[in-house]
């Protein structure tokens, strides 16, 4: 699922996830972009967007993010906080696009190589989230480096 295109910043994987793929994010990661031998994916700039919203997505904790993993987790971080609520809840004039960068940091070799690129969310003690609507689409924009081993 979803589109990679090269261009001159690397490449770009653009994915629309359906509601029910939404709501079972804290629960089911989604891989963006699937392992392959000999291949080090390096995560560069990340976009998110709810559209078109039919209705808003509910039981978002407050303290709920969006992540990604390459091999473990401690190896990506995000320059900002990466809020659910702010892309997925709430009328149009209050939503909005989210965008950030994305660093790798501290990770070996043996961590990064051979290991996908999976979209993730925390969501505390609450589990999946729930409402939204089949008419929503969650649009995710990733672009991304590739080292060959």
């Amino acid at each position: 699922m979803g589109q990679k295109t090269r261009t001159r910043y690397g490449l770009c994987k653009r994915v629309a996830l359906t509601n029910a793929q939404v709501l079972a994010l804290p629960t089911t990661p989604f891989t963006l972009v699937a392992a392959k031998v000999g291949r080090a994916w390096l995560p560069q700039f990340l976009a998110v967007a709810l559209n078109p919203r039919v209705a808003s997505v509910t039981n978002i904790d407050p303290t709920a993010a969006f992540t990604l993993v390459v091999g473990v987790s401690a190896c990506i971080t995000l320059d900002a906080a990466f809020s659910p609520t702010t892309v997925l809840a709430g009328a149009d004039n209050v939503r909005s696009i989210q965008q950030i960068d994305v660093k790798v940091v501290d990770c070996t070799v043996a961590v990064l190589v051979n290991a996908p690129i999976v979209f993730n969310v925390t969501n505390g003690a609450l589990g999946n989230f729930t409402g939204g609507d089949v008419g929503n689409v969650f649009q995710i924009k990733l672009f991304y480096s590739e080292l060959t081993f």
